[in-house]
């Protein structure tokens, strides 16, 4: 039965995540420095360097800076791939550098390197993936990824893909399924870890609708407005929303461009984070279904995982919905919120997770941006953190890439539990950290 908890009184934010929630009204009101010429400054970065035609709707962000230049939902069919990392620029004119561009073959990656100072002593959980406190130096993730891309803004024939991502770090607690390499983290509690985070092949049908991608084997889960993979992250930490999500799947989906504004998702696939032949693994539908407006400054993306939801490895059940809006090339905010459960788990039955996060993001120039993340986020019954408390953070980041192989995401967080003592092991009901990374990719 779910259990229900006396609410702690509204005053109990306190000053600290005021004067953060003041920052965020002096962000929205432009306080920041404008960006009168984005446009202008990027194309002056590019040299000439412009994008390919799409096949719809144009690209609703600047990218650079931005992580993405497109709604979420992927893959995005009939966008093209313009995507060069150093390692390949590197290999263009050589044997196999040609060998690899004349078969659309990438092979590349990136290393993530953090640091944070804390008023916690002991460990920084709930919030993540920063985990372990007061760190001058922390191997977040490496990545060697082997990817080929289906063209799919051609639509003459058929065409094929595939990704192998290889992780190692920290965050692989985070990506770990079960009956994949999993007993570094559930027998061995290994700090650092590998996870072969995804690994699928896919085909591309150009006749159906307007494209479909159909996809096979581990893939990350489609909800969410952050990601595993660190270069596609507004900034450097997670939102307590997201940390408490599954990761990836195992299975098969298809993902069908049916108009500009539409595109629909279905798939299958054997439950969350955990392999297909492993004991525990069952059939379990997914879908995600895209809305972008005629106008495109509105995106609305709602996602489903449903099955038996009963209580094995991290097997959440969850509709998730996000709303992004544009209100100019230098401005926009994504507001995602969802309700997450789990049947049988023991000694608690029915247990349930929810709650919301936003982000206000603004460009400063086309190397950088400022990105304000604030939440509400309810453990309503301690089966994810332990404590059955509800949380607020408000998260201010800074997003800097001076060159397009280098970023640095500096950020201040503050964090406060309502019911429990759920900081630094439980000890304190706040805490405040200030951390970033160094992302370099090759």
């Amino acid at each position: 039965m779910h259990r229900h908890r006396k609410r702690a009184p509204g005053s109990a934010l306190r000053l600290p995540a005021i004067v953060l929630l003041g920052l965020s009204a002096a962000f929205l009101a432009g306080l920041a420095p404008t960006v009168p010429a984005l446009h202008a400054e990027e194309a002056a970065v590019s040299a000439g360097d412009q994008e390919p035609p799409r096949r719809g709707l144009p690209a609703p962000f600047p990218s650079p800076p931005f992580p993405s230049s497109d709604y979420l939902g992927i893959p995005t069919i009939g966008v093209p791939d313009t995507e060069e990392y150093p390692l390949m620029k590197g290999l263009r004119g050589g044997r196999i550098g040609d060998a690899l561009a004349a078969r659309r073959i990438k092979i590349y990656g990136w290393i993530d390197l953090s640091a944070n100072a804390s008023t916690s002593r002991r460990t920084n959980l709930p919030d993540a993936f920063d985990i372990r406190a007061n760190r001058t130096l922390e191997l977040q993730q490496t990545m060697l990824r082997f990817e080929r891309l289906p063209d799919t803004v051609q639509t003459d024939h058929r065409d094929w893909g595939f990704r192998f991502d290889n992780l190692y770090g920290l965050d692989y607690r985070y990506t770990t399924a079960r009956g994949i390499f999993s007993d570094q983290l559930l027998k061995h509690d290994d700090t650092y870890g590998y996870d072969p985070v995804m690994f699928y092949g896919e085909v591309y049908l150009p006749h159906v609708r307007q494209g479909m991608i159909l996809k096979i084997g581990r893939f990350i889960l489609l909800p969410g407005i952050e990601a595993e993979v660190s270069p596609y992250n507004y900034m450097f930490s997670h939102s307590l929303l997201y940390t408490h999500f599954p990761y990836t799947h195992m299975g098969v989906l298809a993902t069908t461009k049916v108009s500009d504004q539409w595109t629909v998702q279905i798939g299958l696939v054997a439950g969350s984070d955990i392999a297909v032949w492993d004991r525990d693994a069952e059939p379990t539908p997914i879908t995600g279904f895209r809305w972008v407006s005629s106008d495109n400054d509105d995106s609305i993306y709602v996602c489903t995982i449903t099955n038996s939801g009963r209580f094995t490895y991290n097997n959440a059940q969850m509709v998730d919905g996000v709303w992004t809006h544009k209100f100019s090339d230098d401005l926009h905010t994504l507001t995602e919120a969802y309700y997450s459960w789990q049947r049988d788990v023991p000694s608690l039955g029915y247990v349930d997770w929810y709650g919301a996060t936003n982000y206000l993001v603004r460009a400063l120039g086309v190397r950088a941006y400022l990105s304000f993340r604030n939440e509400l986020w309810d453990d309503a019954d301690g089966q994810r953190t332990g404590f059955r408390t509800w949380y607020s953070t408000h998260t201010l980041g800074f997003i800097y890439k001076p060159r397009d192989w280098l970023y640095f995401r500096p950020e201040m967080r503050y964090s406060r539990s309502y019911e429990a003592d759920a900081y630094d092991g439980g000890r304190r009901k706040d805490q405040w950290t200030v951390a970033g990374d160094a992302i370099v990719r090759f």
